[in-house]
């Protein structure tokens, strides 16, 4: 173990001067010590009601210690006295100074600028940086140097002259100082001048002048166009989105290749539509904002849709025999068949090994893109050769077929069979295998 065989160790502050009226002061000790114990701040003056006064005392944590000093008077003098020990007893002591002088000086205004700005242009203001350590009152007086009442929307309740601003309660709410600001929104097209005078409690008075023009609107709007593209016919998520910008914004018209599509009031929003489900073809998109004075800007975007270029997807393709006599089964063909465009027909053609003549059927949608058709009664033993096309709602209409395929009929009862189950799967064995196919595409990940 490592014993504490140090005193405290603070790191002496600065003494203070500032001026009667200002706050924000603080005596701040920086200490080093291992084992804190107490502390107590002490405050000798020349004002007898303060003098050999302890401000502050109680268990000293592992911290830093700090006291405010403000609200003092400019006529004593004052000396605030720091005690600090340790739990083995070692101490430290600090003094600081602290000064209090009389204001005398007079209140700070400093402008931050002059501004000239487009009439309509919103979030604009003026401001001052102000002081003073007695602060009392200030006002804000407007010279209309010349001014246009009748220009731009002349109807707007919210146009107006500015007008003089007396505030007869100043006070700061930083110590080093605050903004005073003065909003510009919705003021005449003219030029001003804007004077701020200060008063603090002495009757000490500081001013300053910054001059505004507003100048007139002479920009047609500025559009952000999004950029021409294509995309192929059937897919989706495409759309359009113009933003533009402009003081006096008024109103929008959209056309699609020379027909009127939007127009409305414009009051600075974004302009969108959906271009899904176009025909095969190009398009021109064209935008035109107009802003309060007749100024206005266009914007053209081409959209061109193209053909479908992909075929269909025909996909589990398979034969489905039920039991109809000793000799022969019912034969049905199903098919699982997706385009984006969707399926305009689907057909399957076949022929026997005994029969070369080639025969075709339309498949029926059976539910969740699955097809089926019925073919009829085959011997068994007869082999039959066919393939399923698919053909696609696109503007090409593509077309897809499988490879010629082969299936042979085969019994579906055991010898020895007896009847009445043999009936039993006539009746049934189509429909329990169909549910079965049924399942399969339902359950099955597209």
């Amino acid at each position: 173990m490592i014993w504490d065989e140090s005193a405290p160790i603070i790191e002496q502050p600065a003494d203070i001067e500032y001026e009667e009226g200002s706050f924000g002061h603080v005596i701040l000790w920086n200490i080093t010590e291992s084992n804190p114990d107490y502390y107590n701040i002490t405050r000798t003056s020349s004002d007898p009601a303060s003098n050999n006064t302890v401000i502050e005392e109680g268990n000293w944590l592992l911290a830093d210690i700090s006291i405010s000093v403000d609200d003092l008077n400019a006529t004593h003098w004052y000396l605030y006295h720091l005690f600090v020990n340790d739990t083995f007893g070692r101490n430290a002591t600090s003094s600081v100074n602290v000064t209090v002088v009389p204001d005398l000086t007079d209140p700070v205004a400093t402008g931050h600028g002059n501004l000239s700005f487009e009439f309509g242009e919103a979030d604009h203001e003026i401001s001052w940086y102000v002081y003073d350590s007695n602060p009392q009152n200030y006002t804000v007086n407007v010279t209309i140097i010349d001014e246009d009442t009748g220009y731009g929307n002349s109807s707007d309740p919210l146009m107006h002259s500015p007008q003089d601003v007396v505030v007869t309660s100043w006070a700061l709410t930083d110590p080093e100082g605050d903004n005073v600001t003065y909003s510009l929104d919705n003021v005449f097209l003219g030029n001003y001048t804007f004077k701020i005078t200060l008063f603090d409690e002495f009757g000490r008075n500081a001013t300053h002048s910054l001059n505004v023009s507003i100048y007139k609107d002479i920009r047609a709007p500025t559009i952000d166009s999004p950029a021409s593209f294509s995309y192929e016919e059937g897919h989706t998520g495409y759309s359009l989105e113009w933003s533009a910008e402009d003081n006096n914004p008024l109103s929008h018209n959209l056309t699609r290749n020379g027909e009127l599509l939007l127009e409305g009031i414009w009051r600075g929003e974004n302009i969108s539509i959906g271009v899904d489900g176009l025909s095969v073809g190009v398009y021109q998109y064209e935008v035109t904002f107009t802003d309060f004075f007749n100024q206005s800007s266009s914007a053209i975007v081409t959209v061109t849709v193209l053909a479908d270029a992909v075929a269909p997807i025909v996909d589990h393709v398979q034969m489905i025999q039920a039991y109809s006599t000793l000799s022969q089964n019912n034969i049905s063909v199903q098919a699982y068949a997706w385009d984006l465009n969707g399926i305009v027909n689907i057909k399957v053609e076949w022929y026997t090994t005994n029969e070369s003549s080639i025969e075709e059927m339309d498949l029926t949608l059976f539910g969740n893109d699955l097809y089926e058709a019925h073919l009829g009664r085959f011997q068994h033993a007869d082999v039959i050769h066919y393939r399923v096309t698919a053909k696609d709602n696109s503007s090409v209409q593509n077309e897809f077929s499988i490879d010629w395929r082969e299936f042979e009929v085969t019994p579906l009862t055991d010898e020895g069979l007896p009847l009445p189950l043999t009936v039993i799967i006539a009746v049934f064995g189509g429909l329990s295998t169909l549910v079965e196919v049924v399942l399969y595409f339902r359950t099955r990940t597209r």
